[in-house]
């Protein structure tokens, strides 16, 4: 081989060597790109899964911002009409056995339903005392119930 052919094969390695280490760092850097877009899609999509689900189970549970009080649907007039009369009875009983804060309670419960609070709430304020009155307002006001 002459001197010439040795010096272009010798340039054609050096160049082909060289070509060959960026083209595998080119690689190596859009692969672990690649993989972290892939990765942040996984979470952006488990998220939103989970979001949706999370939304999808809220919409299907019942709103009744008085839950905790065990209130019927208000939807079922007969079901808080009952309701009303039992929590009426209950107040009436723990209020004849000197258990005001149970009674209070119940009364709570039963204006929670009323949907003649301003007439019902003078009846109360006179079958009770003046103290187990103002539990019943702070109750009142505890529940959100505007009197």
């Amino acid at each position: 081989m002459s001197e010439f052919a040795k010096l272009i094969k010798s340039c054609y390695d050096s160049i082909h060597n060289t070509m060959t280490v960026f083209t595998m760092k080119t690689l190596g850097v859009a692969a672990a790109f690649c993989s972290t877009v892939a990765l942040a899609y996984v979470v952006y999509e488990k998220q939103k899964r989970h979001l949706n689900e999370k939304i999808e189970k809220e919409s299907q549970e019942p709103s009744n911002k008085y839950g905790s009080l065990g209130i019927p649907d208000f939807k079922d007039k007969f079901s808080i009409q009952k309701y009303f009369i039992e929590e009426i009875q209950l107040g009436e009983e723990l209020l004849n056995e000197g258990k005001d804060q149970e009674a209070v309670t119940h009364f709570i419960k039963a204006i929670v339903v009323c949907t003649q609070r301003d007439k019902f709430l003078p009846v109360i304020k006179n079958k009770i005392s003046k103290q187990a009155y103002v539990m019943l307002l702070e109750g009142l006001a505890e529940v959100n119930v505007s009197v």
